[in-house]
């Protein structure tokens, strides 16, 4: 079992958005490259196996150091963008096959093809918690969720909020707001499939750099702080609060990948925010979460050290991984696996 003292900082809220930092002392003490820094180097090569696997990407590491990739990077090249499923730490002098998820629909895979970018972090509504199973069932079922995830969140990003709600400002009655409504929408997705039909997360995430809606969001999650270990978010969607969160074992690894980690939570936040401005889901303020909330959802944490959770993972340490009520990955490291790599968790 996972014994790790964390301190909530202070929570920020926006509307639908609740968030903060969480604290530590760095815990993990493996010798790490980040696999951004490590994809410049002719020493580590990314490339999409010569045999068809989807889910599936051949991963050689000549780097003396093991190469940490968190949880949700994408990774792109020549071939179908993909990203990571979950945390993975590929050892040194070592290969293996990182599992993936496709983040870009339709486009065809090219075998022996060269991955040489990691631009940002998906959403992370589509991050860590998959069936363990292996099926053929669960690989699709986990992967077209991601499609449709992909295709929602760019169809509402790239919404403009104030011209969506001085539309429902003119409506009369719930008929007409529901009708017009779906107009917007289906307008707003014929657009979608013009500019992004292969469904790319990278155009999701580069027409979201200039949305006022993810702006806003961005700055108040706001940059990270000394002795920041993760993030924890709390969005008022549906009947019930959302829970994610990001946690890393060293406070540099959080610091370099930050950026990243904070816009895609803003991202998501944006696309909930203006959904709910359609009327297509019931959106709540979330004024009243306070610590006791945000600590009840991080305690989950302690579960993902038991042995039945444990997921095949062909990376130094052990993940394992949670996919009930809770759906989480957890990398742990050590002779006593008693260290953070990283945590990612959610409760939707």
């Amino acid at each position: 079992m996972l014994e790790r003292k964390f301190e909530i900082g202070k929570i920020k809220r926006m509307g639908i958005l609740a968030v903060a930092p969480i604290y530590s002392a760095n815990n993990f003490d493996g010798k790490i490259v980040m696999f951004d820094k490590a994809l410049r180097s002719k020493r580590f090569e990314v490339i999409e196996p010569r045999e068809k696997i989807v889910n599936g990407l051949k991963v050689y590491n000549a780097l003396p150091y093991s190469v940490f990739i968190a949880c949700g990077m994408t990774i792109e090249g020549d071939s179908q963008n993909r990203y990571s499923k979950h945390p993975c730490l590929i050892g040194p002098y070592s290969n293996t096959i990182l599992p993936v998820n496709c983040a870009e629909q339709g486009q065809g895979l090219i075998r022996g093809s060269r991955y040489n970018a990691s631009s940002t972090i998906v959403i992370p509504s589509v991050r860590g918690g998959y069936r363990r199973d292996g099926s053929e069932r669960g690989i699709d079922r986990d992967q077209h969720n991601t499609w449709a995830q992909i295709d929602r969140t760019h169809t509402t990003t790239i919404m403009d909020g104030a011209a969506i709600r001085r539309r429902l400002a003119e409506m009369n009655n719930s008929e007409e707001h529901m009708t017009r409504a779906r107009d917007i929408e289906l307008t707003t997705q014929s657009i979608v499939n013009r500019i992004n039909p292969k469904r790319n997360y990278i155009k999701v995430d580069e027409d979201a750099e200039n949305d006022e809606t993810v702006k806003q969001y961005r700055e108040e999650i706001g940059k990270a702080r000394d002795s920041q270990v993760g993030i924890v978010m709390a969005l008022g969607v549906g009947d019930k609060t959302a829970f994610y969160t990001d946690i890393f074992g060293r406070r540099s690894m959080l610091r370099r990948v930050h950026p990243k980690l904070a816009k895609s939570f803003a991202i998501l936040a944006a696309s909930y925010t203006k959904e709910g401005e359609l009327g297509n889901v019931e959106l709540k303020d979330v004024k009243n979460i306070n610590e006791d909330d945000i600590s009840r959802f991080l305690e989950n944490y302690r579960d993902l050290g038991q042995e039945k959770q444990e997921q095949e993972h062909a990376g130094v340490g052990k993940l394992y991984v949670a996919d009930g009520d809770i759906k989480a990955s957890a990398l742990l490291y050590g002779k006593d696996l008693d260290q953070i790599v990283q945590i990612t968790m959610k409760n939707n």
